[in-house]
């Protein structure tokens, strides 16, 4: 008899160090498993920046692809988006970029430099309402960035929005006095809308502005300034 209430009294003991044991070991699995996740994603990172730096943008785009379906881990994630946006961009894939930018969005979306290549990239395929959008939630999360103002007023003068244009355009500079390609996509509104003496003005402005840019470009706002003349010109001769 005392035997058996010795017994009974062990099995809520032994029961007590199974529960235990069996934690422990799920416990520990996790670890495993969080350690091997960590180590998986490291090496990911590493094969990453070693690819980048290769001149070889197809076999990275498609190291990039495979691990993306690969890991689902967010911060592996979002670094791989924000490079496929970025190549894809750069190569002028937009559809490609903007499927990696709504990705990246959906993962951060208060990050305002995600938010204004996605407006840009919606822009250079016409989407032109969907771009104002983003890049007006660029602008809250962000309101001292004069590129993103410039894209603002390319896709309102897109759209014959001339005030909303000019206004963004402006604060462009305001924001960036430097900042050149404002000047000039001033200048191309002032020339739709005949005022030639703002075209002339903010062409000079470009030219002033533009000290680091190419030859190239100074020279075209140069040939500008000469066909501006030459209208002016044949303008002022007319009876």
């Amino acid at each position: 008899m005392t035997k058996n209430i010795d017994k009974l009294k062990k099995k809520p003991l032994d029961l007590f160090i199974s529960i235990f044991c069996i934690l422990a070991l799920i416990s520990f699995g996790i670890i495993i498993y969080k350690d091997f996740d960590k180590i998986k994603t490291s090496n990911y990172l590493d094969k990453i920046k070693t690819l980048s730096k290769k001149e070889n943008p197809q076999e990275y785009k498609l190291y990039l692809v495979k691990t993306l379906e690969k890991t689902k881990n967010k911060k592996l994630k979002t670094l791989i988006y924000s490079e496929l946006g970025y190549i894809n961009l750069s190569s002028k894939n937009y559809p490609k970029a903007i499927e990696a930018y709504k990705n990246l969005y959906n993962l951060d979306p208060n990050n305002s430099e995600i938010c204004a290549n996605l407006g840009l990239a919606l822009g250079e395929i016409g989407k032109h309402e969907e771009a104002i959008k983003y890049l007006n939630i660029a602008k809250e999360l962000n309101p001292k960035i004069p590129q993103i103002y410039n894209n603002l007023g390319v896709q309102f003068a897109s759209q014959g929005k001339i005030s909303e244009a000019i206004a963004n355009l402006k604060k462009a500079i305001e924001i960036d006095p430097k900042f050149y390609r404002a000047y000039t996509n001033l200048a191309a509104i002032y020339f739709r809308l005949k005022d030639y003496t703002n075209t002339r003005k903010y062409i000079n402005f470009a030219i002033e502005n533009g000290i680091n840019t190419a030859p190239a470009f100074k020279e075209m706002l140069q040939q500008q300034l000469t066909e501006l003349n030459k209208l002016e010109n044949t303008t002022t001769k007319l009876p």
